[in-house]
C-alpha cells in the first residue's frame, strides 16, 4: 500500500489523512497499517490489482480513493473521502472491462483497445456522463441515492455519490424471520414509490427493483440503489441491450428483446418486492407465470390484509403490462388509499423510523469473508446514476459488502391522505407472440385479438471475438445474441444441434428450475468436464461466492438458474457458446479466444 503526503483540508486541524483506514475511511493510529479497530480491515493481506486505482489516490484534487466496494464488467466503485467537506463518499469509475486496460503501478490513465472496442468505449463514456447529469436532477428525492458530483479524469469518468450506512432490505428481512407486517412493509416502502413517480416523470425507469437494491439507512429511511439497469425512455436504440434479470422481480417484457418497457415495468418489480416483504416468498418467475400462474394471493397464505389492498397489489403484479397500473402514481394511490368498506384501514403518511439495535449485539460472521469487528457500512454505490447504460450499469452491481444491524419500527397511526389526480401515460404496449407463451385457462389474456404465430431460425457462428463483439455481430446480421428463456427454447436449440450432428460435442454447464435440475461444473482447458459440482450441498466452499441471487448456490441451495451455458469442442479446438456471457465472465477459464455463439432471427 502506498500512502501520499496529503495536506490538511477543512476544519479538522488534527486530521492526518495518511492515518485513514482505506476500507472504512476512519482515522486510525498506525499510519494506515495493521488491523483497523473499526471495521477489522487488515491491509497486510490486502491484494492490489493493477487495473484498480491504488488506495490513497487523489481524484479531481479533492477525492481520496479507498478500497474497492464492488466491481463489475463495466465499472469499479470505491469508498472515497471528500478532503474539502471531510465526508465519506462512494466513487464510481467508468471502467469497461475488456475494452480498456490500466497498469496502476505506472499510471492511472485508462488506455482503450483499438478498433470497435475503442469506439464502444468512447460512445459509452459519453453516455455515462450524459446520463449521470440527467439523474443528478433527481438527487433530492428521499427514496433514491443522491449524486454529489461527476467529472472526467484519467481518460475516463467518475460519479461521486452519497455514502450510505445501513443494510439492504433483503438482509433486514432475513434478520426479521423473512417477512414484515403489511402496514409496516407498505409504510417503509412508500418513500421509494413516491420517489420513483418523480423519476418516471423524468423519463427514467429503473429495471432492477428488488429487496437487495433497497437500502435501509441508519437514520431511518429507505433508498433505492443501483440504477445500473436504468434506461432513458427516449433512447429507443438502446432497448436491445442484454441485461441480467432477477427471477421473481423482473416482468415478462424485460425477458424479450423487443419488450415494451415503461413505468409499468417498475410497478411490477416494486409490487413483487412488497409481496416478498409481506409473505416471505419470492414470487414465481414471470415467464413461468405466463405458462401457468401459481402466484398465491397473500390472503391464501394466511396474511391478514384488506381485500382492496390485496387486489391492488396483485394488479401491480399482473403478468401482462396492459393489466397493470400504468404509472407508479396509480399503483401508489391504489395501494395506500383507505378502503371505505374495509374494517382494517392502512394509513401510511408517516416516515419509516429505523433505530439501531444495541451496540452490544454481536455481529454475525459470514463464512468465506473477511472478519469484521463492528457492523460495517454499505456504500450507496449501487450507481444510482447510470441511466440508459444497460451493460455498464447492470454488470456493476456494487452494493458493497458491509452492513449494519437495524430494527424497523412504524408509528401506529397516520394522517388522512387526500386523493391526487393521476395522469395516465398514453403508451401503447406492443407485444410479439413469439416472445410469449400461451397462458393456461384461467389466466388473464393480455390481448383479445388472434395473434400470428412467429417462428425463429438459429445460426451457429464461430470466431475469434469477445462476447461483446459477438453481441454486436448478431445485431449487424439482423438478429440478436441468443437468450435461452425456457425449456422449450432449449429443446429447439438442442434439436438443431443434433440435426447438425453436433450432439457428441455438447456439454451441459447449467441448471434449470425443474425438479430434475442438473449441476454446474467447470469445463477444463482440454474440454473435460470437472467431476466436482459447483452448486448445492456437495459443492466446494470456494465456489459458493461465485453465484448471484437466484442462482443455484446463492445461500438457499436451490437450483434456480436457467440454461446458461453450453460447451462443445472439435478435435482441433475448443468452442463455447453462452447466452449470458457476463454472468461468469470473470470466473470461467475458457472465455478468451475462439468462441461459438448463436444468432437468433425472427422468420
Amino acid at each position: 500500500m502506498v500512502l501520499l503526503n496529503i495536506g490538511l483540508h477543512g476544519n479538522k486541524e488534527n486530521m492526518n489523512y495518511n492515518n485513514l483506514c482505506p476500507h472504512c475511511m476512519r482515522e486510525i493510529q498506525k499510519n494506515g497499517k495493521g488491523t483497523c479497530p473499526y471495521c477489522g480491515f487488515d491491509d497486510t493481506y490486502a491484494p492490489e490489482l493493477t487495473h484498480q486505482l491504488r488506495p490513497f489516490t487523489v481524484l479531481n484534487g479533492k477525492y481520496l480513493v479507498g478500497s474497492v466496494l464492488g466491481e463489475g464488467g463495466f465499472g469499479i466503485t470505491y469508498i472515497g473521502y471528500d478532503l474539502n467537506l471531510e465526508l465519506r463518499t462512494a466513487i464510481k469509475e467508468f471502467y469497461p472491462n475488456g475494452f480498456c486496460r490500466r497498469e496502476s503501478s505506472i499510471t492511472n490513465t485508462l488506455s482503450p483497445y483499438g478498433g470497435s472496442q475503442g469506439e464502444s468505449f468512447e460512445k459509452w463514456r459519453s453516455r455515462f456522463i450524459k446520463e449521470a447529469k440527467s439523474l443528478a436532477k433527481c438527487t433530492n428525492l428521499p427514496g433514491i441515492v443522491g449524486v454529489k458530483d461527476f467529472f472526467e479524469e484519467n481518460n475516463t469518468a467518475y460519479i461521486v455519490m452519497e455514502y450510505l450506512e445501513g443494510q439492504t432490505l433483503k438482509e433486514y428481512l432475513n434478520r426479521q424471520g423473512g417477512k414484515l407486517p403489511v402496514g409496516r412493509a407498505l409504510q417503509a416502502l412508500e418513500p421509494v414509490m413516491v420517489s420513483m413517480s418523480q423519476v418516471h416523470r423524468a423519463g427514467i425507469i429503473h429495471r432492477d427493483i428488488s429487496p437487495d437494491n433497497i437500502m435501509i439507512t441508519t437514520d431511518g429511511m429507505m433508498k433505492l440503489l443501483d440504477f445500473g439497469a436504468a434506461v432513458d425512455l427516449m433512447k429507443e436504440e438502446e432497448r436491445s441491450l442484454s441485461i441480467m434479470l432477477k427471477p421473481g422481480y423482473a416482468p415478462e417484457e424485460q425477458y424479450r428483446t423487443k419488450g415494451k418497457l415503461g413505468p409499468w415495468s417498475d410497478v411490477y418489480a416494486l409490487a413483487a418486492t412488497i409481496y416478498k416483504c409481506i409473505t416471505g416468498i419470492t414470487p414465481p418467475e414471470a415467464m413461468e407465470r405466463m405458462r401457468e400462474d401459481h402466484l398465491a394471493a397473500p390472503g391464501s397464505l394466511g396474511i391478514n390484509m384488506p381485500p382492496s389492498v390485496e387486489a391492488a397489489l396483485l394488479k401491480g403484479m399482473s403478468v401482462y403490462a396492459d393489466n397493470r397500473y400504468q404509472t407508479m402514481d396509480e399503483f401508489h394511490h391504489a395501494l395506500m388509499a383507505k378502503a371505505e368498506k374495509e374494517k382494517t384501514a392502512i394509513s401510511c403518511r408517516e416516515k419509516t423510523v429505523l433505530h439501531r439495535e444495541s451496540a452490544a449485539e454481536p455481529v454475525r460472521k459470514e463464512e468465506g469473508r473477511q472478519k469484521r469487528i463492528e457492523p460495517v457500512k454499505i456504500a450507496g454505490c449501487a450507481a444510482v446514476l447510470f441511466i440508459g447504460f444497460l451493460m455498464f450499469l447492470h454488470l456493476s452491481g456494487d452494493n458493497g459488502n458491509q452492513r449494519d444491524e437495524s430494527v424497523l419500527s412504524i408509528p401506529e397511526e397516520g394522517d388522512e391522505r387526500e386523493a391526487v389526480p393521476v395522469e395516465k401515460e398514453e403508451e401503447t404496449v406492443s407485444r410479439e407472440t413469439a416472445d410469449s407463451l400461451e397462458s393456461e385457462p384461467g389466466i388473464e389474456e393480455q390481448e383479445t385479438e388472434e395473434k400470428e404465430i412467429v417462428t425463429y431460425r438459429y445460426e451457429f457462428l464461430v470466431g475469434d471475438v469477445t462476447w461483446y463483439e459477438a453481441y454486436e455481430d448478431c445485431i449487424a446480421r439482423g438478429g440478436h445474441l441468443v437468450t435461452i428463456e425456457s425449456p422449450e427454447e432449449f429443446e429447439i436449440l438442442t434439436e438443431q444441434l443434433m440435426d447438425q450432428k453436433m450432439e457428441r460435442y455438447l456439454f451441459w454447464l447449467g441448471g434449470m428450475r425443474l425438479g430434475e435440475s442438473r449441476e454446474y461444473h467447470w469445463v477444463d482447458e482440454a474440454g473435460n468436464m470437472g467431476e466436482a459440482p459447483l452448486c448445492g450441498s456437495d459443492a466446494a466452499a470456494e465456489y459458493q461466492d461465485c453465484w448471484l441471487e437466484g442462482e443455484p448456490s446463492y445461500q438457499s441451495g436451490e437450483s434456480q438458474e436457467r440454461f446458461m451455458m453450453m460447451f462443445y469442442k472439435t478435435d482441433q479446438e475448443r468452442w463455447v457458446w453462452n447466452d449470458v456471457a457476463e454472468d461468469l465472465l470473470s470466473e470461467a477459464p475458457f472465455y478468451e479466444g475462439r468462441i461459438a455463439y448463436i444468432c437468433e432471427y425472427g422468420m
